[in-house]
């Protein structure tokens, strides 16, 4: 038995970077249902001119159920948090902002609106990946964003991210793997 122990946590491991890879998947097909029925637009990463929106919100229509201001102690979806993350849905905080594991590319819309025919290169450009920016930060959805480089990226899936990139692949990345065109503006 102790023989498999070291096997059995390294197979549940790799079930959970499954299951958080499956969760951004989600994301990418709600994404492309979103650009499909917006004429070519991305989701911002949030919106502030009318109503302030953070890209999570704009899922619901897609079934991913996500938590309003208004809406603390219901249920969100499970596809926005990350199995492996050591930060659970109870240890968040209190915003419905940091509810989740999973961060935007805040360089596609904050506060602007981008076509996806716009990035010259999709395949190349991530658009959500795993999150390690959470409660106590100064703004409250502040952990629904990655800024301008990977310190903000969460490496838990054995010292690797998930991200999802704007052509819909998921692909794990480890420290190093960024390059100067994921933190910038598109094209």
């Amino acid at each position: 038995a102790a023989l498999l122990a070291p096997a059995l946590k390294t197979a549940r491991e790799k079930a959970k970077q499954i299951a958080c890879m499956n969760n951004l998947r989600q994301f990418g097909l709600a994404s492309a249902a979103y650009s499909d029925e917006y004429d070519g637009d991305l989701i911002p990463c949030y919106t502030a001119s009318l109503s302030f929106k953070v890209w999570a919100q704009y899922f619901p229509a897609a079934g991913l159920k996500f938590q309003n201001w208004g809406e603390l102690g219901k249920d969100v979806s499970p596809v926005f948090i990350c199995p492996t993350s050591p930060m659970k849905y109870g240890d968040l905080g209190a915003s419905p902002m940091q509810r989740f594991n999973y961060g935007y590319n805040l360089y596609l819309g904050a506060n602007v609106v981008y076509k996806l025919a716009a990035v010259n290169r999709p395949a190349e450009k991530p658009q959500i990946m795993d999150s390690a920016l959470r409660a106590g930060s100064a703004w409250p959805d502040r952990c629904s964003y990655y800024e301008s480089d990977e310190s903000t990226m969460g490496f838990w899936h054995a010292g690797g991210a998930n991200v999802l990139f704007l052509d819909g692949h998921v692909s794990r990345h480890v420290p190093g793997d960024a390059t100067a065109y994921w933190f910038a503006t598109p094209p």
